[in-house]
């Protein structure tokens, strides 16, 4: 009930800081990743941000990555976040990516704007999010998405605007979901502009703070 409970504005836990995920930064920062990996010039690269455990979908991201990079040697994957694997990820899946040079495990960091910046493409096919704020933060740096059709995900983005929505569990989606983007850079470039757009509009953090200081004079009484 509205009474009971309600999203302040379009919801999120804290909106994207626009000074930190800053698109005028993102070629220079594009280039610094790459060359810190060694990526060809005309790579293509998949990005992930989270933990590493099963739960985020790594499972089918894994299986995903390995159908696509056996006919496309372009491609790259950096997964970027702290390893929490302890054995829920799928040891044979696991194994090919660690032994796999495309595959990039970047461990944790403060600056994942930098790595959002050097991805063609975003994808989060998690299980479950509280909202998953990486997701507007991707495109706040104006990298198309491709997530699982969870709550909190299908709330950061537009479905077949400024990215696409697979069904969770389901590696062949995914697979399908990440060579659609790869093949069409014309999509990919309209779905990029369509998810900055969007996420500036909608998600800005100043304008967040503004609305929850809002709610929190209307709770406590005050106008």
């Amino acid at each position: 009930p509205q009474t009971k409970g309600s999203v302040i504005w379009n919801g999120s836990a804290c909106g994207i800081n626009l000074e930190k995920f800053d698109i005028s930064q993102k070629i220079k920062y594009r280039k610094d990743i790459r060359e810190k990996y060694n990526f060809p010039e005309a790579s293509f690269v998949y990005g992930f941000v989270g933990r590493i455990t099963k739960d985020k979908g790594i499972n089918e991201l894994l299986a995903a990555s390995r159908k696509l990079f056996e006919k496309h040697e372009d491609m790259y994957l950096l997964m970027v976040g702290p390893n929490e694997n302890s054995g829920s990820v799928n040891e044979k899946l696991y194994e090919w990516s660690e032994n796999n040079k495309n595959v990039i495990y970047c461990g944790f960091t403060n600056e994942v704007e930098k790595y959002l910046a050097a991805s063609d493409v975003y994808v989060l096919p998690s299980y479950r999010e509280g909202f998953g704020s990486a997701v507007i933060e991707a495109e706040s740096m104006g990298v198309p998405v491709i997530i699982s059709d969870i709550p909190g995900p299908t709330d950061a983005m537009k479905r077949d605007c400024t990215g696409l929505v697979v069904a969770k569990g389901s590696a062949k989606e995914l697979a399908n979901a990440m060579y659609t983007l790869y093949k069409d850079s014309d999509l990919r470039k309209e779905y990029g502009n369509n998810a900055y757009n969007f996420a500036v509009t909608n998600f800005e953090q100043e304008k967040l703070f503004e609305k929850i200081l809002l709610d929190r004079n209307r709770l406590l009484g005050e106008h």
